[in-house]
């Protein structure tokens, strides 16, 4: 293959003076040529210059144990691109070679697609909200319909902006869960969990959900009223029919999810795509400000079928990213230097939501729910979706007797059910002849009468 760009580039450090290590290190660079480069280990200054060139030590320092533990005697440590470490690779050689193979498949947009990229898919708008001007939304319509991705600039107020950042930079600090994590090899199970190096991870964001209500962070409903809007208005007449009818089956929206990427462990998440949530559309709003090429981080899309690069989008602030989340639009998170924060949201079909898991995703005892999009009620959705809207009153009370993972601690205190005895975080009070009683969940369900 042709040389890749130098960031592309793994560069191999490997024991000289071992026999197998040579040889397997000399076969790879046969096999991979320019997308290979040898560092003998036992060049202290050759081997530091290469941790430093791929930022793969924590805490930007390449001495002591950092070193020594890359550049094992007998060893074969893979410094990839994107400041990850695959270590042992002379005891399994299984993920590099993965790496290395995804690697050569990878062909890049010329100057020129590039550019009608930025033409036909990415718009600034001229104010806030400015899909509100039906000039406006018949631009973000038409690239939808064509292109099945648009990147729009400018998207809310700078208060909305700012509310919606602080409360990301919250939920970071004291509520999010790793995401899945892929390591191999790692003793501690763990990707990116090495004291000294960034190890290889197919994923390593941080993650929660925010419902509603959610004390933890109530400003994520400007961002829901706000993108609720443009998709209402998407499913009108005036977008093209294969939007408008594509948009008229999101009837329903998942719980925003804040995902942070830590810039320490050089998380990132490779190609795939959202098709499995019964989602109509995929929204993503950035909210890291100042933003350079040199922190990483962007959304690489991917030509369906193929490992052509289509385009690399800048998680900028204020930037919000639509697209179709199904095999049309195979994407990954590259990898961040700097922590970066989302927001997203994905539109759901509902009676396809409801056609896989019923409607327990309305009111989960774990995970995301769905919520109506407004101006629907619950009961408007549910009949859209082809259920029966009768059931909206009690999925409601169910609804408001949840609280999310989390919070429980900081809003509520547990109670003792009047019914049952047991002590319990999700309840509420009685009204009429039981005012003054509290009811666990589970007690409260048995007030109503069963569904059909």
């Amino acid at each position: 293959p042709e040389t890749p760009p130098p960031e592309y580039q793994v560069i191999l450090l490997h024991d000289a003076s071992d026999a197998r290590c040579r040889c397997l290190a000399e076969a790879l660079l046969l096999e991979y040529g320019g997308l290979c480069r040898l560092v003998d280990s036992r060049d202290v200054a050759a081997a530091a210059t290469a941790l430093a060139e791929r930022r793969c030590a924590r805490g930007g320092s390449e001495e002591g144990g950092r070193l020594s533990e890359a550049a094992a005697a007998g060893g074969l440590a893979a410094l990839c691109g994107g400041g990850a470490a695959i270590e042992g690779c002379e005891l399994d050689s299984e993920v590099l070679l993965w790496e290395l193979e995804r690697l050569r498949g990878l062909r890049f947009p010329r100057a020129e697609a590039s550019l009608a990229f930025q033409r036909s898919s990415c718009l600034r708008l001229p104010a806030p909200g400015a899909w509100r001007r039906p000039e406006v939304l018949s631009q973000i319509a038409t690239a939808l319909c064509r292109e099945g991705v648009v990147v729009l600039d400018g998207v809310l107020s700078a208060q909305d902006l700012s509310a919606l950042q602080a409360a990301a930079h919250r939920l970071r600090d004291r509520h999010m869960t790793p995401g899945f994590k892929h390591s191999h090899g790692s003793a501690d199970g763990f990707a990116s969990a090495s004291e000294a190096l960034h190890r290889w991870a197919a994923r390593g964001d941080y993650a929660v959900c925010v419902c509603e209500p959610d004390g933890r962070a109530p400003e994520c409903r400007r961002l829901t009223d706000e993108l609720d809007d443009l998709v209402t208005r998407l499913k009108g007449a005036d977008s093209p029919p294969q939007v408008s009818s594509r948009m008229q089956q999101a009837t329903f929206r998942e719980d925003v999810m804040v995902a942070w990427y830590p810039g320490s462990q050089r998380a990132r998440y490779l190609r795939h795509t959202d098709r499995d949530r019964q989602a109509v559309l995929t929204t993503l709003l950035y909210l890291n400000d100042d933003w350079g090429d040199e922190d990483g981080g962007k959304l690489r899309l991917f030509w369906p079928g193929t490992a052509d690069v289509r385009a690399e989008i800048a998680p900028v602030s204020n930037r919000l990213v639509l697209f179709w989340p199904d095999e049309s639009n195979p994407h990954e998170v590259l990898t961040t230097f700097r922590d970066r924060l989302t927001m997203v949201v994905w539109y759901t079909d509902g009676a396809a939501s409801f056609a896989a898991h019923g409607l327990a995703k309305l009111a989960p005892e774990r995970g995301e729910r769905l919520n109506p999009v407004a101006p629907l009620s619950l009961a408007d959705a549910l009949r859209l979706s082809g259920q029966d809207a009768s059931q909206a009153e009690r999925l409601l009370k169910v609804r408001a007797l949840q609280a999310p993972i989390g919070i429980e601690s900081e809003v509520r205190e547990a109670s003792v059910c009047a019914q049952c005895g047991k002590t319990s975080l999700e309840g509420a009070e009685g009204d009429g002849s039981f005012a003054g009683s509290w009811f666990c969940r589970e007690c409260w369900s048995l007030f109503e009468p069963p569904s059909a």
